[in-house]
């Protein structure tokens, strides 16, 4: 993934430290992730989870796209020490990947450690098949 170094370091300082689970939209152009939405999504008091505001999010994907700026991932935090992806992170990124269009054959995911690293993730659509593999930060 190749991203603007404005937006890496303001990804790091807008998501808390506590609680460990939020989330934010990625916008691209030209390949270049230029843009991101910050999503606090909808609080979980019984477990560390992201639970993203779709409805909130959708509405700033269809701004973007106005302007010439595509959807190119979704990033949430992590605490910590658990730098891969879970298995609910897993299942809801397959979840994603089947519901866009067949023309989008791959999206970021992203892990946030607040004001410490960005380690990013790549889904990647091969027909009917989905490929989730590390993936190396360029900042631009």
């Amino acid at each position: 993934m190749v991203i603007e170094k404005e937006i890496y370091q303001k990804i790091l300082s807008t998501f808390p430290s506590v609680p460990p689970e939020g989330g934010c939209i990625l916008g691209a152009n030209d390949d270049v992730v230029c843009s991101f939405e910050y999503d606090s999504g909808f609080p979980r008091l019984d477990m560390a989870v992201y639970m993203p505001n779709v409805e909130f999010l959708n509405h700033v994907i269809q701004q973007w796209a106005s302007k010439g700026t595509q959807f190119y991932g979704l990033a949430h935090s992590h605490p910590y020490g658990q730098q891969s992806l879970s298995s609910s992170d897993i299942s809801y990124i397959h979840t994603i990947m089947q519901t866009m269009p067949a023309n989008i054959e791959k999206l970021y995911f992203p892990l946030v450690f607040p004001g410490e690293e960005i380690i990013s993730f790549v889904a990647i659509r091969h027909q009917d098949k989905i490929d989730i593999l590390p993936d190396n930060i360029k900042i631009k």
